[in-house]
């Protein structure tokens, strides 16, 4: 059975992920209310307790889950192009399933595994860098000794790209030495003489 974590809770109808994973069996967790801290990188879950992570917060549920399954389905928003920092969390605190021993695999220097591997997959809204994301799926499904099913955006979920026509004027008209940007949302480029000034998937609340 394949475990799907839903970082989106109900922003995407749970329907959607079934239909994008026809054929398999799956379980969903909706990880959009649970406490679950950032990795620190501490190593004492390799080396003060094999095994187990020094945070006691909703995540020792998820790994409970992720030793007795195969393939693992992250349901993440995007910025920047990559993983949000939710989807990227839920990646970064699986350490607990290696171990700190080092060996080549695949020609290259891998932590050893604890448990098996695991499958990687990714399901993202937003303006995600595709190729990006699909190199990161093989690369994280390889360090942990799996394969990559692959990045799929999910279906009405993109997000499109804007500006607003009074930022565009003030660019036009006066040179522009400086941004502050916040928010979520996401903008188009800007270009003057051949320079790109703001790269997409940026948010789109900015003062000149």
């Amino acid at each position: 059975m394949d475990l799907v974590l839903n970082t989106l809770g109900a922003e995407v109808s749970e329907g959607v992920f079934r239909a994008l994973l026809s054929g398999k069996e799956v379980e969903i967790m909706d990880t959009s209310l649970m406490k679950i801290a950032h990795c620190v990188g501490c190593n004492q879950c390799w080396l003060r307790t094999p095994g187990v992570c020094a945070f006691k917060d909703d995540y020792e549920e998820i790994l409970k889950k992720l030793v007795k399954t195969d393939s693992l389905w992250i349901v993440t928003d995007t910025r920047f192009g990559f993983l949000d920092y939710r989807g990227k969390r839920l990646m970064d605190r699986v350490m607990p399933m290696l171990n700190m021993y080092i060996g080549f695999r695949d020609g290259w220097m891998r932590h050893e595994l604890r448990y098996h591997p695991l499958n990687i997959g990714l399901l993202y809204k937003g303006a995600g860098d595709q190729a990006l994301l699909e190199d990161w799926c093989v690369r994280t499904a390889a360090n942990i000794g799996g394969k990559s099913m692959g990045a799929f955006a999910i279906p009405g979920a993109e997000e499109k790209l804007s500006v607003s026509p009074v930022i565009s004027s003030a660019v036009e008209k006066s040179p522009l030495r400086h941004l502050v940007i916040t928010g979520n949302s996401t903008i188009s480029p800007i270009v003057r003489n051949g320079m790109l000034l703001v790269k997409p998937f940026l948010p789109t609340n900015i003062s000149l």
